[in-house]
């Protein structure tokens, strides 16, 4: 079996940081999964299924990259000696449910245009399942960001196009805004994703918008639901 001895990582300060940093997000997507839950069991609609687990995969996808940068990073502050499998494993975990969360954000946009949906979950971790097994053979976060970036793009632009159709005088309706939000979320996340490529003090920077975007996604999201109920 081969092991993997980590490269010195960053100061005990900013992996502090960087762990409340993951916490924060995971639990806000994870409030957001359950929060949705009753308007699920009540209209049954496939798209508020998608758009649940959005931040359902969002979750296990940030879990499980808290988990390698600890299994990282335990190798300095503990001198372990790693097993190179178990960093092959979270990389492909990541790269499998971050990929979910994406095509769970292009079915959400494209729910009403597709009339079988029978098989689109099934279809859809086959496709987040190759996805990943491409970027860990290639060993590449390259791969998954353009990957990844295509899809979300796509999915964008739909929703856009979508809004643009319906006979409201919004510009952007309030549900692509939403949708707006998550993809910079996930590009401002991206960059962070690309580590090695940025002092400490911009990472923060980015972890700090980040949260400001998401919490806004929450408010909208806790919005959105207290208004239905009104209207019950």
């Amino acid at each position: 079996m081969r092991y993997f001895l980590p490269p010195p990582g960053p100061p005990l300060n900013i992996l502090g940081i960087e762990t409340i940093y993951f916490a924060i997000i995971v639990s806000l997507c994870l409030i957001i999964y359950f929060k949705t839950r009753e308007i699920y069991k009540l209209t049954k609609h496939r798209g508020v299924h998608y758009f649940r687990n959005i931040f359902l995969f969002f979750s296990m996808a940030y879990t499980f990259r808290l988990i390698h940068l600890l299994i990282i990073w335990s190798g300095e502050l503990f001198n372990i000696i790693i097993p190179r499998p178990f960093m092959d494993l979270s990389l492909l975990l990541v790269s499998y449910f971050s990929t979910l969360a994406i095509l769970a954000l292009a079915m959400t946009a494209l729910i009403h245009n597709i009339k079988e949906t029978k098989h689109i979950d099934i279809l859809m971790h086959i496709i987040a399942f190759l996805f990943s097994v491409i970027v860990w053979t290639t060993r590449s976060h390259n791969v998954l960001i353009l990957i990844q970036a295509l899809v979300g793009l796509v999915s964008i632009i739909v929703i856009y196009i979508q809004s643009r159709k319906r006979r409201s005088p919004q510009i952007i309706s309030k549900n692509s805004i939403t949708y707006l939000l998550l993809y910079i979320f996930w590009v401002i996340n991206t960059f962070e994703f690309t580590r090695s490529f940025f002092l400490p003090q911009v990472k923060v920077l980015l972890y700090l918008l980040s949260i400001a975007i998401f919490v806004s996604i929450f408010l909208r999201v806790h919005k959105r639901l207290a208004d239905a109920k009104k209207k019950r």
